[in-house]
């Protein structure tokens, strides 16, 4: 229910939200509580519901037309932008993300989070509007504009998370969070592939950047239409609200714990060995858009078979999650991501029918790898960290993974620049092939152990 993903997007937002989760309840579970008494009887309970499945629903929907991991990326390589730009989006909004989330205490004992949400929401409709408005008014130019609206929807994104979690806590019941987490998803994405049907259809006769930014300007849209539903919601008080750490105090504490617990140690280095999963969607957009970017409604065809590949995933995940590690997880994810490395590398090579649609594929393959080692990393720390110092250790641990994830688009997009977008494709492959290496490094953790 983060206010924006940086990660498709749906593909990342569970990262956030984990850390989010704990910051807003650093000495409990992570999983948000039950509602509790909160001066809330059944009717304002049921209204809450209600509109936070809006809220989520519209959120969910605008990260997914305008996600800065599959759409920013494309449409900055269709105006004439650099690769590199285009490669560094997705890291500056993750790591925006965690400064929000570790800004969120201070800011949040200061205003309600229905305010919170309702002036991110609106900050976010208004800017992704200005970045539709931009590429069609600007051009080239908007590629750099791009990096700065980014990294204000990713702060807002981590801000939100915490906002949402927090509310969502006092607000509903148990049952009610876990029905509004899976429901959002599901409307979302059947939104997605009804909004991508109808864009389709209107534009089909306008030329291939215009079709491109309308997925924005719906974005814009759905932002907004998140406004309402969060004015509906009846907060309930919170007096025990704990201010969660700081910036300042998540790095020393962080090392030191590096330096206490090997698993840390461990999870950091698996973690930053399969980087390139979670930047495969931005180089694979980029490279979709390269050959691409001038056909009408290819934008528009990557981003429902990105919602269709997540629905699927959703569904095979609620039939196999009894059986799953975080092992095989990241078996799994490393799978997806050599199998759209090598369906990219064959149609830059060569002439492949229906290729359009293969890039689809590719990036729905990329997303869902991105979910799956979003999840086994959520679990991974999750089931080891602890203790007063567990939104600290969460923090450091997600600073670390954010700051390899900015170095490692910094490179793949200077190679993109000077050498073609393919070559990262290349480099990801090699990435990924190098990572499966360590998965023996991690445990085999039952998910629903």
């Amino acid at each position: 229910m983060t206010l924006h993903a940086p990660t498709a997007d749906p593909v990342s937002a569970e990262a956030v939200t984990a850390g989010a989760a704990v910051l807003a309840h650093p000495r409990g579970d992570p999983t948000p509580s039950t509602g509790g008494d909160a001066g809330a009887g059944p009717g304002p309970r049921t209204r809450n519901y209600r509109a936070l499945l809006g809220q989520a629903s519209a959120v969910s929907l605008a990260n997914q037309l305008t996600a800065t991991a599959v759409v920013l990326p494309y449409i900055c390589i269709a105006v004439g932008g650099s690769p590199l730009i285009a490669a560094m989006l997705y890291p500056i909004g993750t790591f925006c993300a965690l400064l929000g989330t570790l800004s969120a205490p201070v800011l949040t004992a200061r205003r309600s989070n229905p305010f919170i949400l309702t002036v991110g929401a609106i900050i976010a409709a208004a800017v992704t509007a200005g970045n539709a408005l931009g590429s069609d008014l600007l051009g080239s130019p908007i590629a750099v504009v791009f990096l700065v609206t980014t990294a204000v929807l990713g702060f807002l994104g981590g801000l939100a998370a915490v906002s949402a979690v927090d509310l969502m806590s006092t607000s509903l019941l148990q049952a009610q969070v876990g029905r509004v987490s899976v429901l959002q998803t599901a409307i979302s994405a059947t939104l997605v592939l009804v909004v991508t049907a109808a864009e389709l259809l209107f534009f089909k006769h306008t030329s291939a950047l215009q079709s491109h930014i309308a997925l924005l300007w719906m974005g814009a849209i759905a932002f907004a239409m998140a406004i309402p539903f969060v004015l509906l919601v009846v907060p309930a008080p919170n007096p025990s609200r704990v201010r969660g750490p700081t910036l300042r105090q998540v790095i020393p504490l962080g090392v030191s714990q590096v330096r206490e617990h090997r698993w840390l140690r461990t999870f950091l280095l698996v973690q930053t060995c399969f980087i390139s999963l979670t930047l495969g969607t931005a180089f694979f957009s980029a490279h979709a858009a390269a050959l691409h970017g001038n056909v009408v409604g290819h934008l528009h065809l990557i981003v429902a078979f990105t919602a269709t590949g997540l629905i699927v995933y959703g569904f095979v995940w609620a039939r196999t999650r009894s059986i799953a590690t975080v092992r095989g997880m990241h078996v799994l994810a490393g799978g997806l991501i050599v199998a759209a490395a090598l369906f990219a590398i064959a149609a830059d090579t060569w002439d492949l029918p229906y290729e359009e649609w293969l890039f689809g594929v590719i990036l729905a393959l990329a997303a869902v790898a991105s979910q799956v080692i979003s999840t086994a990393k959520r679990v991974w720390l999750l089931r080891y960290v602890g203790g007063e110092n567990r939104s600290l250790t969460i923090g450091f641990a997600q600073l670390v993974t954010s700051l390899a994830s900015t170095l490692t688009a910094l490179v793949l997009g200077v190679v993109a620049h000077l050498q073609g977008v393919v070559w990262p494709v290349y480099l990801l492959l090699a990435l990924t092939l190098a990572a499966l290496g360590t998965v023996r490094l991690i445990p085999a953790i039952r998910l629903d152990a």
